[in-house]
């Protein structure tokens, strides 16, 4: 996202964490910015509540960045604060938004449509909305496979989540509805198609949500 030259002040308080004075001074010049300034305004705005866990507040702000906006990340954005604000279905078109926008760009827009997915699944998560989340890790877990290598520096140049990262979210899924025999299955699956280092990521794995299957059934 481009940040306004004219929002420099508001956006160095947001990267200080400053999220009250950032989103304060940046809505007492609103009125005076142009349309692409003004757009960046509103994402600052929606931005700052968001941090603040503002979800309903972020989300209506978030709403007038996205008016007429080809970023992906102003969509995700959208969709993060829907999803955490419990709306759902408006969280899941903005993030097809999301896809869209990045599919016009070709895919060039950072930090990259992987990234994103995994952004927006985390906030499935915590939604509990795993009917939802659960086609997205069957998407990532394919591009995994197709990578086939799984070493950090290597997924970082390539815009995907560290494997440990994606499966402490797929082992939560699991967990969380008490799913282990599936869950099992499925991480078995997936250490086919990877690395050696990715199979020993999947084991540990593996291994947690045995524990954890053994824990629930203890008296």
């Amino acid at each position: 996202m481009a940040r306004s030259p004219f929002l420099a002040k508001q956006w160095a308080l947001y990267d200080g964490q400053e999220f009250e004075r950032a989103w304060r001074e940046t809505h007492s010049i609103l009125d005076g910015l142009g349309r692409e300034d003004r757009r960046d305004a509103q994402r600052l705005i929606g931005l700052c509540w968001y941090r603040q866990h503002h979800y309903d507040d972020a989300e209506h702000w978030l709403q007038w960045a996205c008016q007429g906006s080809t970023d992906s990340n102003d969509w995700l954005w959208l969709a993060l604060a829907a999803t955490r604000d419990g709306n759902i279905e408006q969280g899941a078109d903005a993030f097809e938004q999301t896809r869209i926008c990045q599919q016009v760009a070709k895919f060039t827009q950072p930090p990259g449509i992987h990234l994103q997915i995994y952004g927006y699944a985390l906030a499935l998560c915590q939604a509990r909305e795993w009917a939802r989340l659960r086609p997205l890790l069957d998407e990532l877990g394919k591009v995994y496979e197709r990578l086939f290598c799984t070493d950090t520096a290597f997924l970082y140049r390539h815009g995907v989540p560290f494997l440990v990262s994606f499966l402490a979210l797929a082992e939560r899924l699991f967990r969380e509805q008490e799913q282990f025999v599936q869950g099992l299955a499925w991480l078995q699956t997936l250490a086919l198609g990877l690395d050696d280092e990715g199979k020993r990521q999947v084991s540990r794995a593996m291994r947690e949500l045995r524990e954890a299957d053994a824990s629930s059934t203890t008296p």
